[in-house]
């Protein structure tokens, strides 16, 4: 991480404290030596929402896997329902000061409902964002195999010396480059054997040979075609 990203993080992080330090000294200052339940039981829900807004940029923007956490709604950023819920944090702390010396029962189970329902935003974002993720992977591991076996038979055609059988392995590549990128548990022999029939044309190509090349480049395009037709049943 930049150093430039870790101080901008840090000054995100003093922005809820300078006003959540205004706010004391307002709220203080008004109610004087007449602070009752109501007024700590907002005041202390208000530093929770002040400590969640400092620690936010720091854990809340990224998972486990190190993806950017998004919301349930994708207009809505994470940081966007904190913002509401820590203005409403101040507000409904506010209120509770007012209150004072009310019905304290009341005023927790307020406070408890906005953090629950907070909670429930900021859980909801990181489930969704590891699901995404995990779709992300498993689609990379998906087209993994018809990316590495036409960069293969790319470098493969640039090594051939002899002009008919560059032009064979030159289709085939463009064969490859072009087929349909998603894999599937089912193709998985046909793709092993393709597999094997391409390290079998790149250590025949090194090694200098021109025996037996035709018959591999045949085999491998007519086992592409073969993946190609199995992919559109597969749809």
């Amino acid at each position: 991480m930049s150093e430039k990203k870790i101080n901008n993080k840090m000054l995100v992080s003093f922005l809820p404290v300078i006003i959540f330090l205004v706010y004391t000294v307002i709220t203080f200052i008004i109610w004087g030596d007449d602070k009752e339940t109501g007024f700590w039981l907002g005041w202390t829900f208000s530093l929770i929402a002040t400590i969640i807004m400092m620690v936010l940029p720091y854990f809340a923007t990224k998972n486990g896997k190190g993806k950017e956490v998004k919301s349930i709604l994708d207009k809505f950023s994470i940081y966007y329902v904190t913002t509401i819920y820590f203005g409403a944090q101040l507000l409904l702390g506010l209120f509770c000061m007012i209150l004072n010396e009310g019905p304290v029962s009341l005023l927790a189970i307020l406070e408890i409902v906005l953090h629950a329902v907070y909670l429930f935003f900021v859980i909801n974002a990181f489930m969704a964002t590891n699901i995404v993720s995990d779709l992300e992977e498993e689609q990379k591991v998906k087209v993994y195999f018809v990316k590495s076996i036409a960069s293969d038979l790319s470098l493969v055609a640039k090594k051939v010396q002899d002009k008919e059988l560059k032009k064979k392995v030159e289709k085939i590549a463009e064969i490859a480059k072009f087929s349909d990128p998603m894999s599937n548990p089912s193709l998985a022999g046909l793709e092993a054997t393709i597999s094997t029939k391409v390290e079998e044309l790149k250590d025949a190509v090194d090694e200098g040979k021109t025996e037996g090349i035709s018959e591999i480049v045949d085999k491998i395009e007519e086992k592409f075609l073969e993946r190609n037709e199995k992919c559109k049943l597969l749809k």
